[in-house]
């Protein structure tokens, strides 16, 4: 971990019952669909840039909480919690509204492991079980000798292990709340309060209601992401608003949090890891390619224990890599907090700043 220095549209979907229902006139200059908000200036380095207007592009006005409306209470904490966030983050895209661009290739599932598809025939109906039950914060059991006697399986724990794991991973958010539990040879849910994996939590409704802030906190920040801008500025936009709603824990409190994301956009406190979960689940969410990849930097390649985690998209110029642990700092222009020097670097750039990527650990 880098820690002296720095650190889909489904989920949209799923959170639109929660967030806020219309702002009216909260958005400037770009119309849905148009690209008139990308850069005037040429790329650098010939990266082919996406097509730009010469007139400067239009100011965006910020988000103005008290003139929404919304679905219900939840929605509007979420937004009064996010908001001064995302109004920086708008202040970043008009700061930097004529910077050169890159186009960013679209989301495609097929890039992504799918855990459900890793497993055997027997695991998958486990699976099937644990999945929907966990989604309602529901019930399940399972007896590790009965699954070896009657389906056949040799290792009735790792069948169950194995499953649960494919739900983390094609569930991350499931993580935030949710791990399997046993005890003798039984396994059945263990609920707990967002992050708070330590304490098992008997009141499952005070967990529905924490998982839905979160959730209601992430669409937000997609929702109001300005119209029409290209995914070069969404990118910036995500970026700008984790930046914006958390600051690095140097406490490392949140270190072996099992979901990240949550500490990043709700906790105010993360280490790389939320960071880089964050940025990823807010550009699956716009339709964007972003992975995650694991590695070392310079000042730690002699520590092996010390790893640092970022995230690498795919232009059409190849891949280049966002830090946006490093991209939060306090350098200032304008009274915009935000640097360019960790945000989509190339291959050269990534050597130079003295990244060593782990390419065998990418999710």
């Amino acid at each position: 971990m880098k820690a002296a220095f720095k650190i889909l549209l489904l989920i949209a979907a799923l959170c639109a019952a929660v967030a806020f229902v219309s702002c009216s006139g909260i958005f400037g200059g770009e119309t849905s669909g148009a690209q008139s908000g990308q850069s005037a200036v040429s790329a650098v380095s010939g990266a082919q840039t996406e097509t730009s207007k010469e007139e400067p592009s239009p100011l965006f006005e910020h988000v103005v909480t008290e003139e929404c409306s919304f679905a219900d209470e939840t929605a509007r904490a979420a937004a009064e919690h996010i908001d001064p966030a995302i109004n920086a983050a708008i202040d970043v895209l008009n700061e930097y509204r004529d910077r050169p661009e890159l186009k960013v290739k679209p989301y495609d599932a097929a890039d992504y492991k799918n855990g459900y598809e890793t497993l055997t025939e027997l695991q998958k109906k486990l699976y099937a079980v644990i999945e929907p039950a966990v989604a309602r914060y529901g019930q399940y059991s399972f007896s590790e000798k009965d699954l070896e006697n009657n389906e056949g399986s040799t290792n009735g724990y790792g069948d169950i292990i194995d499953a649960a794991y494919a739900v983390y991973n094609d569930h991350p958010e499931y993580t935030m709340y949710f791990s399997d539990h046993s005890t003798a040879d039984s396994h059945y849910p263990r609920y707990f309060m967002p992050n708070d994996y330590k304490h098992a939590s008997d009141d499952i409704n005070a967990v529905s209601e924490a998982v839905d802030f979160y959730r209601a906190v992430f669409a937000r920040v997609v929702e109001c992401m300005p119209q029409g801008i290209s995914d070069y500025r969404k990118m910036l936009y995500f970026a700008a608003v984790i930046c914006n709603s958390c600051t690095y824990d140097y406490d490392y409190a949140t270190l072996t949090d099992p979901f990240p994301a949550y500490d990043a956009l709700v906790g105010g406190y993360a280490v790389c890891q939320g960071y880089t979960q964050a940025f990823r689940l807010l550009c699956h969410a716009a339709g964007l390619s972003c992975k995650s990849i694991m590695g070392r930097t310079e000042s730690t390649k002699e520590d092996k224990s010390e790893t640092h985690i970022w995230n690498a998209v795919e232009t059409v110029d190849g891949v280049y890599y966002v830090d946006v642990t490093w991209t939060d700092n306090n350098m200032e222009r304008r009274n915009v907090t935000f640097t360019f020097d960790y945000f989509l670097m190339d291959e050269e750039t990534l050597e130079f700043e003295g990244y060593l990527p782990d390419f065998d650990k990418i999710s």
